[in-house]
Formats: structure tokens, sequence, C-alpha cells
């Protein structure tokens, strides 16, 4: 094997040594700057990617504190027509209540007075009956006829000891 001969080490470390400069020299001068470049874009691409999650993170976050506040808001709202509807019901009906109370006041009134009255024209109308029956038992009893007056005066007072 050419390579294992000691007399051509010395020309072959030479030309080992340029090889290795040069290609180290391409390297550093070609390959490395483009890989530098592409790490650092990449980087700067994947920084980029970050900050724009942290600033979409920061406006969802935004967006729902928003909601949550427009929710709350809306609750609040909604609680507060619903106490307001209630407190106008329970209004209403007590005003219903109340004019219906002062109906019915009314219609017992009016009962009780017809009641008073019927009662009133009740009584003169058994005095009338009362007063032609007592003349004809008083002149069938005692053959005398009796004055509308007397007999008046008797039904009232047996009226008014009945009601006593």
């Amino acid at each position: 094997m050419p390579q294992l001969d000691p007399s051509t080490f010395a020309t072959q470390l030479f030309w080992l040594f340029l090889t290795f400069t040069a290609l180290f020299l391409i390297a550093w001068k070609v390959a490395l700057p483009r890989m530098t470049e592409v790490l650092n874009t990449r980087q700067e691409r994947i920084e980029g990617d970050l900050e724009k999650a942290e600033t979409l993170k920061a406006e969802a976050e935004e967006v729902l504190a928003a909601y949550e506040k427009t929710l709350a808001d809306a609750t609040s709202e909604a609680q507060g027509v619903h106490h307001r509807t209630a407190q106008e019901m329970t209004e209403e009906r007590t005003k219903q209540q109340e004019a219906l109370s002062r109906t019915l006041l009314e219609q017992a009134q009016a009962a009780e007075a017809r009641i008073a009255g019927e009662k009133t024209e009740a009584v003169d109308n058994i005095r009338e009956a009362t007063l032609g029956v007592v003349q004809s038992a008083t002149q069938r009893l005692i053959g005398a006829e009796v004055a509308e007056q007397d007999a008046d005066r008797a039904i009232r007072a047996a009226l008014e000891e009945s009601r006593a």
C-alpha cells in the first residue's frame, strides 16, 4: 500500500496540511456563515413566533376579560330586570287586591243596605198583614172592632219586645 510507505510520508503530510487548510478555509468562509445565517434566521423566526404567541395570548386574555365583564354586566342587568319586574308585579297584585277589597266592601255594604231595606219592608208587610189578622181575630174573639191605630200600636209593641 503506497500510503504506508515511509518515504512518501513527508509529501503526504504536506498535501494533508494543504488540503485540510483549504477545506478549513472553505468551511470557515463559505459554509460556516451560511449555517450561522440559517441558525440566526431560524432563531429570529422562533423568537418572532414566540412574541406573536405572547401577543395573541395577551389579546386572548383581554378578549376573555372583556367577555367575562360583558357576561357579568348582562347577568347583573338581567337580575335587575328580574327584580324590577318582580317588584312591579307585586305592586300590581297589591293594587288589584286593594281594588278587589274595595269592590267587595262596596258590594257587601250595598247588600247589607238591601237586606236592611228588605227587612224593613218585610216588617212593614208583616205589620200590615198582621194588622188585618189582629183586627179580624179581635173582632171574632171579643166581638168588637179594634181601631187600626190601636191594633198597629199593639203590633209595634209586640215587635219591639221580640227584638229586645
